[in-house]
């Protein structure tokens, strides 16, 4: 009867946490905040191309899964353009990672490491983050637990039937075309059903094994065709992730917990608990941990060849895979048989709320107040209310592809206008001085620090110099770091 009421108990718990982790998501997705610079780059390739289009290089040095962009142009096409219709992908993808998790976690984890584990997924700052942004990268997340789940009955089983066969298959090709980061998941389930059928000596396994994975080369050779050759080769894309190939492991995977899966402190502590988990894993199926340390290793081996970055939301495919390591280590502690016992649930449950307390901190931080980056949609609209036909308008670079997104949704123009392509402050103001003369000036800035404009001989110091200022309010900063900034010059 206490073994039917705790197991009760858990079930509500993963449940209520599966909620509350969905409650999360949403209200970041229900803030309507803007399209920031790396979303507007990627959106305008969706809204601007054609479904063929989408599979050549993208404008903007951006990288996307093709099965992605695809899904997205569906979406936009069937539902129509809008902010809400290209993040409807990542929020599902993220609210269904919560569960599939659970569904991995049922079958590798204890109750309490259970518990632990949705309960790090569900208020993880980065995934709840991720679930509203026009990127891949939630979708990385949903993908990569698709898999696992799949692969998880031939890693506890040891057979593969027909049907296992067909839909390890087919799931493997999906994966690759919606998920860049899906090899190295594929390489590791390949690896350790490899091993098993070795050490079991079955030639049949191994006939299906290798049909799986000649299956998986054959997708993979078609994507890398139609995309992956292209992204190998930017230099800028390369260029931008260079710190990322070049920092030791330990380093690298401190930097996971802290970039990737949002925890701030105790870096070294969660690493070593990792660790214990990964050990623990071990001795419950070797070919579970043997797949989630392959990730890992194939992915760092990845980094060091220059061909993906082992860093921050490249790598956030890997948060459910390192929550499984924590929670399983939470598991070990709380289950050692030794007297008393109580000394030992009482310390999983300790290290569990301390390993919880950061995320959950910034999520409710969060929740109460959602995170705004480059908010331009309001100066969108002061620009609208008070532009008049003949004005001039000046878009910083960085500011140029939100500004190329919403300003047909607001009346605004895009013909006419002066584009920067500079970032230096000099270049800046030599495309500006062309609009000398003008008693009407806009100027968007965005992407940028606001004392880098205001500062001695900076950029707003010489508008001031050689003009006035006519709208003082219109300044509408959303950051101490970076913000969106309208200023509206009399520079005749």
């Amino acid at each position: 009867m206490k073994h039917i009421i705790k197991s009760h108990l858990a079930e509500i718990s993963a449940w209520g946490l599966i909620a509350s982790g969905v409650l999360l998501r949403v209200r970041q997705f229900l803030s309507f905040r803007s399209l920031w610079l790396d979303e507007a780059m990627l959106a305008l390739n969706i809204v601007e191309r054609d479904f063929i289009g989408l599979l050549k290089p993208l404008d903007y040095n951006q990288g996307a899964p093709v099965g992605f962009l695809l899904a997205e142009k569906l979406i936009i096409t069937i539902f129509g353009k809008g902010d809400i219709q290209l993040r409807l992908i990542p929020l599902l993808a993220g609210c269904a990672s919560l569960i599939l998790l659970y569904l991995i976690g049922k079958q590798v984890l204890n109750p309490p490491g259970l518990i632990t584990a949705l309960a790090l997924l569900a208020i993880s700052p980065t995934l709840v983050y991720y679930s509203s942004e026009v990127k891949q990268y939630s979708s990385d997340v949903f993908s990569i637990l698709v898999l696992f789940w799949f692969a998880l009955d031939v890693f506890r089983t040891g057979k593969l039937g027909f049907q296992k066969i067909v839909i390890l298959s087919v799931a493997g090709v999906f994966g690759l075309f919606f998920s860049h980061p899906t090899l190295f998941v594929l390489a590791a389930i390949g690896t350790i059903m490899f091993m098993d059928i070795v050490l079991k000596r079955d030639r049949t396994g191994l006939i299906s094994t290798i049909t799986i994975g000649l299956i998986w080369l054959l997708g993979f050779g078609l994507l890398y065709v139609v995309s992956l050759r292209n992204l190998t080769g930017n230099s800028y894309l390369i260029n931008y992730w260079q710190d990322s190939f070049s920092v030791n492991l330990l380093d690298a995977l401190r930097n996971l917990f802290r970039d990737s899966a949002g925890f701030k402190v105790f870096l070294s502590e969660l690493l070593i608990m990792a660790i214990i988990g990964i050990i623990a894993l071990f001795k419950k199926n070797w070919k579970i941990s043997g797949f989630i340390v392959l990730v890992f290793v194939f992915s760092f081996l990845a980094s060091r060849l220059r061909e993906y970055p082992f860093a921050g939301r490249m790598m956030l495919f890997s948060v459910p895979l390192l929550v499984i390591m924590l929670a399983a280590a939470v598991d070990w502690i709380w289950y050692i048989q030794l007297r008393p016992r109580y000394i030992f649930i009482l310390s999983a449950t300790i290290l569990a709320g301390l390993m919880l307390y950061a995320p959950l901190t910034v999520s409710i931080n969060r929740f109460v107040s959602p995170t705004y980056i480059e908010n331009i949609r309001p100066v969108m609209t002061s620009m609208k209310t008070k532009y008049e036909p003949g004005d001039m308008v000046y878009v910083f670079a960085f500011a140029l592809p939100a500004y190329r997104y919403y300003a047909p949704l607001y009346g605004l123009p895009l013909d006419n206008i002066v584009t920067g392509e500079n970032h230096n402050p000099k270049k800046i103001i030599s495309e500006i001085s062309p609009l000398m003369g003008h008693n009407r000036v806009w100027l968007i800035f965005s992407h940028v620090n606001k004392n880098s404009l205001s500062k001695k001989g900076g950029i707003l110091s010489y508008l001031d110099n050689n003009g006035s200022r006519k709208l003082r309010d219109i300044d509408q900063g959303t950051g101490s770091n970076t913000g969106v900034y309208l200023y509206l010059y009399d520079l005749k």
